[in-house]
């Protein structure tokens, strides 16, 4: 299997990777005036990639994987093999993502694969975490582990870092939803604005499937009990 070699700049550089997963790979893909690390074609024989990258201690990553064509699935490992982080759906959509602080300069490496096991093309992009990618992050990873007061603080610290993605929006209303019954009125009220405010990033992206599907989420919990 052909590995494709990426090395980490430090001050916001990134790299993206187009591939076929059966098939050749496609262009790299990024930003006018962003210098290209790796282009590079080759074939893949089966339905998982593998990429490594070159990065420092204490160094935060954002490590994305996206496709048009299957559900995504994501594997960081260090340079032994071991798995240090796994991701399948992040952000509210089918594509995978992985916010991680490098414990030890050297090589990491990054497995792609399509979770049903069919073909098809992907991107993956290895940059450094922005203040916002760690706190939403932080929010769910929080979440998770059922500290509901941690995860509201990374969610609110993400929205006035960048308050133009709906996903933080949206998490952070279910996240109050799941403690409505033990909320004040104005805390509930509070979970409504994050509903709203997700519905409107929706409606403006273009997304009236997801914008719908909040709409009725909020009716139901604008219905008197």
């Amino acid at each position: 299997m052909k590995m494709d070699q990426l090395r980490l700049r430090n001050l916001g550089a990134f790299l993206t990777v187009a591939t076929l997963l059966s098939g050749a790979l496609f262009l790299p893909v990024y930003p006018a005036g962003a210098q290209a690390l790796l282009e590079q074609e080759g074939t893949l024989r089966s339905a998982e990639g593998e990429h490594t990258f070159s990065g420092e201690a204490g160094q935060s990553v954002i490590i994305t994987l996206t496709s048009p064509d299957f559900d995504t699935t994501l594997t960081l490992l260090d340079s032994t093999g071991a798995e240090l982080a796994y991701n399948d759906d992040y952000a509210r959509n089918l594509n995978s993502a992985i916010v991680y602080t490098l414990p030890t300069s050297g090589t990491y490496k990054v497995i792609a694969r399509s979770l049903s096991g069919t073909g098809g093309s992907y991107e993956v992009v290895v940059a450094d975490a922005t203040a916002y990618d760690q706190a939403y992050f932080r929010g769910i990873a929080a979440r998770q582990e059922g500290n509901y007061e941690a995860a509201l603080t990374a969610f609110d610290e993400a929205i006035q870092l960048d308050s133009s993605n709906p996903a933080v929006h949206l998490d952070r209303a279910d996240l109050l939803y799941a403690l409505a019954q033990q909320l004040r009125p104005e805390e509930r009220e509070a979970i409504v604005q994050s509903y709203q405010r997700a519905i409107e990033l929706y409606e403006q992206a273009g997304d009236t499937e997801n914008a719908q599907l909040i709409r009725e989420q909020l009716m139901y919990l604008e219905t008197p009990y």
